[in-house]
């Protein structure tokens, strides 16, 4: 793993502001760069919202090999970067509630580690907020930017925790990457801690312009236990199951943080049958219960690619862009399920990115083509309540969406990778 390297000369500020007057809410702009991949290949930065007493801290971190270099005179090298954000009430607000800038420079690069600090925000109320925050590398022409969404402080939730492995090293993702044991550490003066664990095998979406009638979610946990604090104050989870674990801070709630395990390659697609079931969405009922009920699936699986694909060139650029779109699927819309099974996450891998995105507190709008043009495809997704997880969205659908879905998966079966036009 990548070790921390720990800052002791932080420019911080510079300034903040209360009132800061912006061209048009958060929920009015295309942001369709949050699903593109290749933002992802730029600029590496990954946040974590930290609840800690009355203190609100944003903690950042930035991957020290995609920010550029600068050389000196002596041929040493040092990486520069700035973070510009601005705090809103809601993806709709016009009006900015607080804003700043931190500059980080003159830092000496090390190569395969990262630098990490924290941005302390300024919160007047106990409630849902926004972060629209940019990172620029000063350096190069590389910026990252993200919305972070601030989880009420009045009760428990993920912003309440934070995560370490057994290197003491910070997690800023739910989804782990392997079985092992992981320390806690929580906002509150709870002694103890209770943990439901679900193993659950989720049904992939349907089709986007079926009746989708969802079935209650089971609440009955596969397993219950508690976690006591040690006496360094943390608590250590174990997880040695693929599965979810939800904390809560009370053995009657079932509102609380979750962490995720869904195998040793997520969110890349390895294992014969990670490779398999995504064919789902571009197989018949027939091909594909002859694919999970033949002897070799991955001979079966390979076949079907040189199928469609016509030779193995073909067939190999196909295996690529499929299963690259599986894996930014579950990067991006990943909640109690692996990405690649949600709404989201079957639109983007069948239809492709969005050419334009508008995001709003409770909705997403993906649009491919020109907005207000007959020809366009619009999706709506709401944003379902979920008690394990803040990114659960649910397709609107429509039978209008039919031969907009039966073309797409059609040019995938002509062996042509499209982004729907």
């Amino acid at each position: 793993m990548i070790s921390v390297v720990r800052l002791i000369v932080f420019l911080v500020l510079v300034s903040a502001f209360y009132g800061c007057k912006v061209n048009n809410s958060v929920a009015g702009r295309n942001v369709n760069f949050l699903y593109q991949s290749q933002v992802r290949n730029g600029l590496d930065v990954e946040y974590k919202v930290w609840y800690n007493s009355d203190q609100v801290k944003l903690i950042w971190k930035v991957q020290v090999a995609s920010l550029g270099i600068k050389r000196d005179d002596v041929g040493s090298e040092t990486v520069a970067f700035n973070f510009r954000y601005r705090l809103f009430q809601n993806y709709s607000e016009t009006l900015a509630i607080d804003s700043g800038l931190v500059v980080v420079k003159d830092i000496p690069r090390q190569r395969d580690e990262f630098i990490t600090d924290t941005i302390s925000l300024n919160l007047k109320e106990s409630r849902r907020y926004l972060v629209d925050v940019v990172c620029k590398d000063l350096n190069s022409i590389n910026s990252d930017q993200q919305f972070v969404d601030l989880e009420p402080k009045a009760y428990f939730n993920a912003q309440n925790v934070l995560i370490y492995n057994n290197e003491n090293e910070l997690l800023f993702s739910p989804y782990l990457e392997k079985l092992d044991s992981y320390n806690l550490k929580i906002t509150t003066q709870k002694d103890r801690l209770f943990v439901r664990m679900y193993q659950r095998e989720f049904q992939m979406a349907a089709a986007p312009f079926g009746v989708v009638d969802p079935k209650p979610f089971n609440f009955k946990p596969d397993a219950v236990f508690a976690l006591d604090k040690n006496e360094n104050g943390f608590f250590t989870i174990p997880i040695d199951k693929k599965g979810f674990y939800q904390i809560a801070e009370d053995s009657t709630k079932f509102v609380g943080p979750a962490l995720y395990y869904f195998g040793e390659y997520f969110p890349e697609s390895r294992t014969v049958l990670d490779l398999l079931y995504p064919l789902r969405y571009i197989t018949t009922s027939d091909e594909y219960s002859a694919l999970l009920k033949g002897e070799n699936i991955k001979k079966n699986v390979d076949n079907f690619w040189l199928k469609i694909g016509g030779s193995p060139q073909r067939a190999k650029e196909l295996i690529q862009a499929y299963y690259s779109r599986v894996k930014y699927a579950n990067t991006f819309f990943s909640s109690y399920l692996e990405g690649w099974k949600t709404d989201r996450g079957m639109c983007y891998m069948i239809y492709g990115e969005p050419d334009i995105v508008y995001k709003s507190t409770s909705s997403e709008t993906w649009i491919y083509g020109e907005e207000g043009v007959y020809s366009s495809l619009s999706l709506v997704f709401t944003k379902v309540a979920n008690p394990f997880t803040n990114n659960d969205f649910r397709l609107n659908r429509s039978t209008s969406l039919k031969s907009s879905w039966y073309r797409s998966v059609e040019f995938w079966r002509q062996g042509r990778i499209i982004t729907y036009k």
